[in-house]
């Protein structure tokens, strides 16, 4: 919820895909697994054991990518107290936005 309220909204959405690899094996293993309780490579995954607990991937989930989805979207804003309609991203990502192309003297 904090990295969504403060701006960082794009690690919050990698947080949460990197746990859901680290639980179920892979991107998409939390869907997998609710309907036959494995994905391909649960048996790989570090941290299988969290899987026998799936409201919390599923609230962990809220934090994470919603799709476009208006359920998600709605729950995402609930638990984080806002609207994102208007969403910011942190100020912190503002140096990394090149006013010209020209600014860029290392071509990258």
């Amino acid at each position: 919820m904090h990295l969504n309220n403060v701006g960082f909204r794009r690690y919050a959405i990698e947080l949460v895909n990197h746990w859901e690899k680290e639980i179920y094996g892979e991107a998409g293993g939390y869907e997998m697994y609710l309907k036959n309780k494995k994905s391909k490579n649960f048996e790989q995954a570090p941290l299988k054991k969290l899987a026998r607990w799936e409201d919390v991937f599923k609230v962990w989930s809220y934090y994470g990518d919603h799709k476009g989805d208006p359920e998600r979207i709605k729950l995402l804003e609930a638990n984080c107290f806002m609207k994102f309609d208007n969403y910011k991203e942190s100020v912190f990502f503002e140096r990394f936005k090149l006013k010209h192309p020209s600014d860029n003297k290392q071509g990258v």
